[in-house]
């Protein structure tokens, strides 16, 4: 069975469910605060157009194919394990968010293995306004400009990140769990590459 959702819009207070299955939105997925949207697991996930979060969601395992942006503007909590997001667009999250994001492993069922973000957009993904992120996984956005502030963390499992530049400023912080990044095996060690 395909859930095919319209271009819509959740109100403030207001829940969206979709089972596990097919899932095929044409046309953006817009939620406001207060709200909460939740996906079931399937392979892949369809939206045709952006994909902005104000509120509380849950990613159920697979590949979510957004043909547009990914933003979460105003707290909430964002999480799902085993997902994988490849965008036309770009990730922006601020406003407080709690994301506990896990990329699949090798032998996971669904998504694409290490990947959790994946963009050629050269448009800047942001990470501000307070946002705490367990990201799990790699953001690759070799043609974007790569932009922290704000108070805004990075932590959680092995993280690991692929920019064209990377901007840290109002206090931000990032820490890693890669045993590969780190002599002892130890977290919290980050690593540079250029």
């Amino acid at each position: 069975m395909t859930a095919r959702a319209p271009r819509s819009a959740y109100r403030g207070g207001s829940e969206a469910s979709f089972g596990d299955g097919a899932f095929s939105a044409n046309g953006a997925v817009k939620t406001a605060g207060g709200s909460n949207i939740v996906f079931g697991a399937t392979g892949t996930h369809y939206i045709n157009g952006d994909l902005d979060l104000n509120g509380g969601s849950t990613f159920g395992s697979g590949t979510y194919l957004i043909n547009g942006g990914f933003t979460n503007n105003t707290g909430g909590t964002m999480a799902g394990r085993d997902v994988s997001f490849i965008l036309a667009g770009t990730l922006k999250a601020a406003g407080g968010t709690a994301i506990a994001l896990n990329a699949p492993s090798s032998g996971s069922s669904f998504g694409i293995a290490d990947i959790l973000f994946a963009t050629r957009s050269s448009a800047t993904t942001t990470l501000g306004g307070g946002t705490q992120d367990a990201y799990s996984g790699i953001i690759y956005a070799p043609n974007s400009d790569f932009r922290m502030s704000g108070g805004a963390s990075i932590g959680g499992g092995c993280f690991s990140l692929v920019a064209k530049t990377v901007t840290l400023s109002g206090g931000p912080s990032a820490a890693t769990a890669c045993a590969s990044m780190s002599a002892g095996g130890n977290s919290g060690n980050v690593g540079l590459v250029r």
